[in-house]
């Protein structure tokens, strides 16, 4: 969690009465005359000062010398501006037009770039989320440490990266993102090194909740080195080809605790994976969509070496997004996850609770081989999007933010489905069960990709409660 975020959330609940500002998260002045088509003949940009050029031109919808029917010019802006924001890589867009008589269009386009480079300051849980960490009060799991990220590097929407963690897991990581491959940036590559241990593990999943072991030695070793290719032709679809090894060891106590953590009778267990991911992103936001649709599907094996099983695993999912009324939104999608009828190491047995889960079950895991998940909610903009101008902050990238709240209504259902019974027998009795969830909450929104979700959920299982989490999980 880094330290910025946490300032924004307390100048937001101290400070309501700073808010004011636009609709829109980017800003459009219209100066088009009454012809029925326009040239692009000039794009001018401005604002950014480290960001290439060819970076911005990428997203738009239009080329230099298209011809623009005059209604689709709001509709290519709105666009354009959506794909701009999504990079992650600037704070505010502004779009002018100016149209010339020869019926020449003029696109002015203005961009407020981010701080880019970030020494953070890493404090936070090692659990699969807040609410499990809170839920626990377990201050031994916490990871504490110290690393450097440069954003948008030489101006190209590179990333670079390095972090030591320690605390309860100790963590060394390496990375290097986006590195674009040809001038038309369709192509790039990433790589990245992970190193890890721990002398405390989750071992097995007993109820429905995982088991902590602690020991005064290392009992927990990974390497994990990845190769990723992506090919995005065109705006909204995305190729990616990932090449990963691993390497897994575990201590002779974590091998009598659960014999099957790494397969049968193994304390150590390398091997290869190699996935297939596409997307299709026609959202109108990425970290907080409102309006479009998103659709991912992902195909992976995992084996070879010394992993002694071979696991084919299909993941995918769709959501549509809908603006019924002013300030009223909704949302439906589902989740799926079928893998072939291979028996593999505990670890890797994942079903519903760690990267997907029904809202109001955050405190459990459901471990399994293949699952569904459906979730739906109704929107209410509480808090429209405004600007906090603090003139108090004289660097740029801070000193003008942006925030928007939601009240959220939402229902979700899943399954999760084991061939085996190797760990029901340990009370883990939600798998292969119909599951159930439903509640209200309020979701903050601001800048920097950055938001904090409350809810107030009720389960099938009885539970009742308050719930918090800092994502969107879509």
């Amino acid at each position: 969690m880094k330290i910025p975020f946490q300032i924004i959330i307390i100048l937001l609940l101290i400070f309501p009465g700073l808010l004011s500002g636009s609709q829109q998260g980017f800003f459009y002045r219209d100066t088009i005359g009454n012809n029925e088509y326009y040239i692009v003949s000039r794009i001018e940009i401005s604002g950014n000062k480290v960001t290439k050029d060819k970076i911005v031109l990428r997203e738009l919808t239009f080329d230099l010398y298209d011809s623009i029917n005059r209604r689709d010019i709001q509709t290519h802006i709105t666009h354009s501006s959506e794909n701009l924001l999504k990079t992650s890589l600037f704070n505010y867009v502004y779009f002018d037009t100016i149209a010339q008589r020869d019926s020449s269009l003029h696109m002015i386009i203005r961009v407020e770039e981010r701080w880019y480079t970030w020494p953070e300051i890493h404090f936070n849980h090692a659990d699969r989320n807040l609410s499990a960490w809170l839920q626990s009060g377990d201050f031994s799991r916490i990871n504490y440490g110290l690393g450097l990220s440069r954003y948008n590097f030489r101006g190209r929407k590179e990333k670079i990266s390095v972090r030591a963690i320690t605390g309860f897991t100790t963590h060394f990581a390496l990375a290097y993102d986006n590195v674009y491959l040809d001038r038309h940036q369709k192509h790039a590559m990433n790589l990245a090194a992970f190193y890890e241990n721990q002398n405390k593990l989750e071992y097995i999943t007993r109820e429905n909740v995982p088991q902590i072991f602690r020991d005064d030695h290392v009992i927990y070793r990974k390497y994990n080195f990845i190769v990723k290719y992506t090919y995005r032709q065109r705006l909204y679809n995305i190729h990616r080809f990932i090449a990963s090894y691993a390497d897994y060891r575990v201590s002779d106590t974590i091998l009598h605790l659960n014999p099957g953590f790494l397969g049968p009778g193994k304390t150590h267990s390398d091997f290869l994976t190699f996935i297939y991911y596409f997307e299709s992103d026609h959202t109108n936001l990425k970290y907080y969509p409102l309006t479009g649709s998103i659709f991912k599907c992902q195909f992976s094996y995992s084996g070879m070496l010394h992993s002694g099983f071979d696991k084919i695993e299909l993941r995918t999912g769709y959501y549509k997004f809908y603006k019924f009324f002013p300030g009223v939104y909704g949302s439906a999608g589902f989740k799926f996850q079928f893998a072939n009828r291979t028996r593999v190491p505990y670890f890797l047995a994942v079903g519903l609770g760690y990267d997907d889960f029904l809202r109001g079950y955050e405190n459990y895991v459901i471990d399994g081989y293949n699952y569904i998940l459906f979730k739906s909610s109704v929107k209410y903009e509480l808090l429209p999007f405004k600007i906090i101008k603090l003139n108090f902050l004289s660097v740029r990238q801070f000193n003008k933010i942006h925030v928007s709240s939601y009240l959220n209504l939402f229902l979700d259902a899943g399954y999760v489905h084991d061939y085996y019974t190797d760990y029901q027998i340990y009370g883990n009795n939600l798998v292969k069960k119909p599951l159930f969830s439903g509640g209200i909450g309020i979701d903050f929104v601001t800048y920097y990709d950055k938001m904090l979700r409350i809810d107030l959920a009720c389960n099938s299982i009885g539970d009742f409660g308050v719930y918090v989490s800092m994502e969107q999980n879509l």
